[in-house]
């Protein structure tokens, strides 16, 4: 920010790799979600690039 404008100060970093991830039980209505209690015994949250199985 330079005399109340934006300006460019080097390269941008690169995008990573798109790391989408279809988890069996969804898409589900919310119909579906409430049939029973929902458990988070099966939830992994991750940002680290290089871990194969934390999605």
């Amino acid at each position: 920010w330079n005399n109340d404008q934006w300006e460019v100060a080097g390269k941008a970093e690169p995008q990573p790799p798109c790391r989408t991830y279809i988890h069996p039980d969804s898409p589900a209505l919310g119909s579906h979600w409430m049939k029973q209690p929902i458990s988070f015994l099966k939830l992994k949250l991750t940002n680290h690039p290089l871990d194969q199985r934390g999605h």
